[in-house]
């Protein structure tokens, strides 16, 4: 009985680390746009799948392992030395960049050595050295525990109920492009691309043409707009707690500080949100009427089927385009195929909720993050569709452009266009470094042209238009200033201090002067700890 336990915890331990591996070095984040309802039915599909496994290892421990019929044998063979490389290939994904070189001679010897005692064990019919395999993967049953612990938080966490209040309070939407630039859109543009939506809004709204990125890292930049606070670093801990730096003061949890829904909250406004990179329905779970990631049941069995397809690209697909030098265009088609099917799901999600929570008459503020045009190239613009292409930059703001226009016929269908505020800015400039990191080689094309046009780019700058209430006027602001004064802005646009067009100048003239000035000391740590 001792032997079978020993068996089956050695398969649970081998089992769980295969089916986790490709979300091992980044563990804080998975699952991180799940609504709770979401999560735990990813959460049962994961320990479900590692239950399977982990019982045909045990049935082939037990039945076929040393079976008297040599093909049984062969086979159960063959099973467990491919699952020996998954094993290590898991591994290899909370390796440092650093140590890899390191990590993968040994893991290759190691496989060897393994192999190797496997064949030993046809021959010899070895239990021993069976039983010394089985040992080395129960000294990983702990990790396994806790991966499992990782991947399953917030699993057992109630849902909050939000009080839905009363009032007349004005209609507020705020939109963040990720990556949007400001120079690439508005100061050199390519001459062939046509953005006549953003050109619109900028000749008819307010357009505010020296604004500073409160960071050029998403999770800085965002935790700024939402707490009115710019953070100088921050450490993911876990799935729905964020360490934020500021300076010499202690590091602050961001879900814990004051926030902009904390704030409407208390003064009996209704929010909702929708994004993606961060959990915010359930770090904001006590202070959103409307958390529902998933518009409906197509997009929970989509993401579901996607898990089986993110194993066999990690396991598979990435593998084998690496030893064949990237050479294989069938290979290379089929990863750029998975990848950009998983971003246009997530675009189409976001977009879909967008329209569902904005024309909504009980929420007052909606706060929506779009993961365009960041990375994956999700949109062909000959095409004018969504496309597994490889494509640039530059097809992707012609998809910005493009959900502007529907964000705004949306409102003019339900009637209230005229008197919405619409906010619409990004998190943070095109990063070019980022854009030619070899691991977007398969999704996007950065042209000799976009390299060119950025040379002359000298400012951190994001775009910055707004349409308030039955605007009629044009206006350019060129004063400069932070765009994490936007958190201040709609704090007081529901304290009936800014209304039209002339409070909102009058409001951006009297900005402090620290508000004023780009941010000059920045830096990331993005750890698991």
């Amino acid at each position: 009985m001792k032997k079978k336990i020993n068996d089956f915890i050695a398969c649970f331990s081998l089992a769980s680390i295969i089916i986790c591996g490709p979300s091992l070095n980044n563990l804080a984040d998975y699952n991180s746009n799940y609504h709770l309802d979401a999560l735990r039915l990813v959460v049962f599909q994961l320990l479900t799948t590692i239950l399977i496994l982990s019982f045909l290892y045990f049935l082939l421990i037990q039945k076929a392992l040393f079976s008297k019929k040599k093909y049984i044998r062969y086979f159960t063979y063959s099973i467990f030395s491919i699952s020996f490389a998954f094993f290590f290939r898991a591994l290899l994904k909370i390796i440092s960049h650093e140590m890899k070189p390191i990590v993968y001679i040994t893991l290759t010897f190691v496989t060897m050595l393994v192999i190797i005692a496997l064949i030993f064990s046809f021959y010899k019919n070895s239990k021993k050295i069976i039983r010394l395999i089985t040992i080395s993967f129960i000294v990983f049953f702990p990790f396994s525990i806790l991966i499992l612990s990782k991947m399953s938080t917030g699993f057992f966490a109630s849902k909050t109920i939000v009080q839905t209040f009363k009032n007349n309070k004005p209609k507020v939407v705020w939109i963040i492009f990720d990556e949007w630039d400001h120079y690439l859109t508005f100061e050199n543009r390519d001459k062939k691309l046509s953005l006549s939506t953003i050109d619109n809004f900028k000749q008819n709204y307010f357009h505010a043409s020296k604004v500073y990125q409160p960071s050029n890292s998403t999770p800085l930049s965002l935790s700024s707009y939402l707490t009115g606070k710019i953070p100088k670093g921050f450490h993911i801990m876990g799935h729905d707690k964020v360490l934020l730096d500021f300076g010499n003061k202690k590091s602050e949890s961001w879900k814990d500080l004051p926030s902009i829904f904390s704030k409407l909250k208390n003064e009996n406004i209704n929010s909702a949100i929708i994004g993606w990179a961060f959990p915010y329905d359930r770090m904001y779970d006590n202070y959103l009427v409307k958390k529902k990631y998933y518009s409906n049941n197509k997009f929970i069995l989509s993401s579901i089927k996607q898990r089986y397809i993110d194993m066999f690209l990690f396991y598979f697909l990435r593998p084998l385009n690496k030893l064949t030098m990237q050479k294989c265009n069938w290979i290379k088609k089929h990863i750029i195929k998975i990848v950009k099917c998983e971003g246009s799901q997530l675009y189409e999600v976001i977009l879909a909720h967008a329209k569902e929570i904005i024309t909504d008459s009980s929420i007052n503020f909606s706060f929506i993050h779009f993961s365009i045009p960041h990375p994956p190239i999700i949109y062909d613009s000959n095409k004018q569709k969504i496309s597994t292409k490889i494509n640039s930059y530059i097809d992707q703001l012609m998809l910005v452009d493009k959900t502007i226009a529907d964000i705004k016929n949306t409102l003019i269908k339900d009637g209230t266009w005229d008197e919405t505020t619409l906010i619409l800015t990004s998190d943070h400039w095109y990063r070019q470094a980022e854009w030619d990191n070899p691991i977007f080689h398969e999704l996007i094309t950065v042209t000799d042209k976009e390299r060119e046009m950025l040379k002359n780019r000298k400012e951190t700058l994001v775009p910055l238009i707004i349409k308030m209430p039955f605007q009629k006027e044009s206006i350019t602001y060129d004063e400069a200033f932070n765009a994490v004064a936007i958190h201040d802005l709609i704090l007081n646009i529901y304290k009936n201090k800014v209304s039209d067009e002339n409070d909102l100048i009058s409001w951006l003239d009297s900005l402090d002067d620290n508000l004023r000035k780009p941010n000059q000391d920045i830096s990331c740590s993005h750890f698991l700890k």
